[in-house]
This record gives C-alpha cells, structure tokens and sequence, in this order.
C-alpha cells in the first residue's frame, strides 16, 4: 500500500477539475440552474441541440460547445438577454480534436467522417487503444525496473496488466476523447520518466551492488578461513592458544600474565632485603 499511496494524493485535486470540466456553465459561467434551462431551451429553439433521450452527464459541455460554434446568434437571443454578459465562448478544440466528443467504434458513422475528415475519426477512434498500448509499455518498463519479489506478486501483476487495458479503453470509449489524451500525456511522460531513471539508477545500483556483493564475498571467504583453522587447531588440541581468541581476551590474559610477573619481582625484593623475615 505504501508504495502506491502517494498517487492518491493528487486524487481529491482530479475529482475538483473534473466537476469543473463536466460542468463549465455552472463553474465557469457561474450560470444559475434556471440560466442553464433557459439556454437549454433557446439553442433548441434555433435548432443548435437536440436534447438526449437520456441523461447526459455532459450536457454542459455539449451546450457549451454549441455556444462555441454560434456565439454571436446565442448572445444576441433575447431569450438570453438577462445572462448574455456571463456567456463564454470556450473552445474545445485540440489539435482538430473535439475534446467533448466521444470516441465512435463505428468511425465511419461519424460526422467527422461524413465531412470529410476522416483522419480526425479515425484518431479518436484510435486514441483509447493507443491509451492502453501506452499503459502496457509503461507498466513493462516499471517492472524491469523493479521486477515482483514473489510469485503471488508476479501473478497478481500479471492479472493487473491484462485488466487495466482493457478498463481503459472501455472508459474511453464512454468518456470524452480528452479523457484518452490525459491518459496518453501521462503514459508518454511516465515512459520518458522510466527510461531515464533506468538508464541512470539501474547502472548505479548495479555498480553498488557489485561492490556490496564483492565485499560480501571477500567476508564470508575470511569467516570460512577462520572457521577452517578452528577446525584445525581443535583437531591439533591447541583451542587454548588459538589465533582466532578474542583480542579482549588475549589482552586479559597478557595483563594477568604481567601482573603475576611483577607480583613474584616484588616478592622477590622483599626477601632480599629482610632475609630473616620468612623465619
């Protein structure tokens, strides 16, 4: 959990621009519900918007757009006289994409198609599979990086990496095509993002780990020969001097050594110098 938690972050403030996006006449326009109805009702008279059978969670950004693509004849509506100072012409157009429109599985049935530009069709129709190819290059690179530690986990990748995909192309096919470019940008920069600290990090952390394995060979080589030359000196029955002893207590027993050498010296002094007093 901990390794994912902190892409939640940014969650709340994504939630936030996307009630703003899906409701530009509410949080842009600052358009009452009744200005909204209003509008409704005025582009459907001039034959601009035809209103869904269903509901329409982007009924704000169809009208919108109409607004876009008849500005001067909306304002102008006295129908609108009252708010005409609060509409907005906003485009929605991106590299001759329609952000609010959606993506079509039948592309050649679309109006874009029917007017002759039908490289734009076949691009949003294109967008959520290239979203999803994208998804797919991004997770490979991030599990070259930092492959599953266990076979659970590598399952459990595995089912991810199939389910996720195909999760994305079907919300963009349900979402405006914006959607599908979000999701492109953001796979195209975490590749980008991947690939260096690949070529930079994994070339670092392999020259470290060389060198930590190196040292780790070099110290289980150095308690293989201590262990080898215990086994010798307990085979030989010299344990009690062997070089494998402690340095404390080698120390311990040069010090006792020393001070029964100066205790037999002192002694020594003093029956010299009072011969009688052992009598």
């Amino acid at each position: 959990m901990s390794g994912c938690l902190w892409t939640l972050i940014p969650f709340p403030i994504v939630i936030i621009l996307y009630s703003v996006v899906r409701q530009p006449l509410v949080a842009l326009m600052k358009l009452t519900q009744e200005n909204i109805t209003t509008l409704t009702d005025v582009v459907t008279q001039l034959g601009y918007y035809t209103a869904p059978a269903k509901t329409d969670a982007y009924s704000q950004m169809t009208i919108a757009n109409v607004l876009h693509e008849h500005f001067a004849d909306i304002v102008s509506n006295p129908g609108v006289a009252e708010f005409a100072d609060k509409l907005k012409n906003i485009n929605f157009h991106f590299l001759g994409l329609n952000m609010i429109e959606k993506p079509s599985l039948m592309f050649w049935n679309t109006p874009e198609w029917q007017n002759g530009l039908w490289y734009i069709a076949l691009l949003m129709f294109l967008i959520p599979f290239i979203s999803a190819g994208l998804t797919i290059l991004q997770t490979m690179l991030s599990q070259k990086m930092n492959p599953p530690q266990d076979a659970q986990t590598a399952q459990t990748s595995k089912t991810m990496n199939l389910v996720m995909p195909l999760m994305s192309i079907y919300i963009c096919f349900i979402m405006p095509v914006s959607m599908g470019l979000y999701w492109i940008e953001q796979s195209v920069l975490g590749i980008i993002q991947e690939a260096i600290l690949n070529r930079y990090y994994k070339t670092k952390l392999d020259a470290e780990m060389a060198e930590f394995n190196e040292a780790q060979r070099k110290k289980d080589a150095e308690m293989e020969a201590k262990r080898a030359e215990t086994e010798r000196l307990k085979a030989e029955g010299k344990t009690q001097v062997n070089a494998n002893t402690s340095k404390k207590r080698l120390a311990a027993q040069e010090r006792n050594a020393e001070e029964q050498r100066l205790a037999a010296i002192r002694a020594a002094e003093r029956a010299a110098k009072n011969p009688g007093a052992e009598l």
